[in-house]
């Protein structure tokens, strides 16, 4: 009888223990596309980023070399929920962050990207449309995705978070963090 007990005991945890090796498994495979940590992702630091066309929010032609240097651009897909978090993070550190950043939004197919902006109460910052060509161009391999450029449109910077970023962005312009 205890010989029962014990092996019904372990086809349990058995049970128990593949279902949670299978949960670790799909849950490895979204952080590495929508964690902001992994730093593996874009043109490496000290490259010169390429200026694609994108669209506006308006559907007007935009290159990223006809915006104010050094610039902040910030990859973000309207299906990752922590861009928006990180977007509001770039915006609490003050205009210095705002005035020379952009996003470059892809949109999954359930929201676009101006409903995305409206529901997460995001403004005062340019938007441009990307599309899933232009990740392959940049390289990009999770969301969000910051880089830092220069006026000769090179990348100074992969920084993680806001205060990082302002403290990039400051030393390129030449101004104390």
């Amino acid at each position: 009888m205890l010989i029962a007990i014990n092996m019904i005991f372990l086809l349990i945890f058995s049970f128990i223990l593949a279902k949670l090796l299978t949960l670790l498994k799909q849950t490895q495979k979204q952080v590495h596309h929508f964690h902001p940590f992994i730093p593996e992702t874009g043109p490496a630091i000290g490259t010169k980023l390429q200026s694609l066309p994108f669209r506006t929010l308006n559907g007007l032609e935009q290159q990223l070399n006809h915006l104010p240097r050094p610039l902040i651009v910030n990859f973000t897909h309207t299906g990752c929920g922590h861009c928006a978090n990180h977007v509001h993070e770039l915006l609490s550190e003050g205009r210095v962050l705002t005035d020379a950043s952009v996003i470059i939004s892809t949109e999954s197919e359930h929201i676009s990207t101006s409903q995305w902006l409206k529901e997460n109460n995001i403004s005062g910052i340019p938007v441009l449309i990307g599309n899933e060509p232009m990740l392959e161009a940049y390289k990009i391999n999770h969301f969000p995705s910051v880089f830092v450029i220069d006026e000769q449109d090179v990348i100074r910077a992969k920084p993680i978070t806001a205060v990082d970023t302002k403290k990039k962005l400051l030393a390129l312009a030449g101004e104390p963090a």
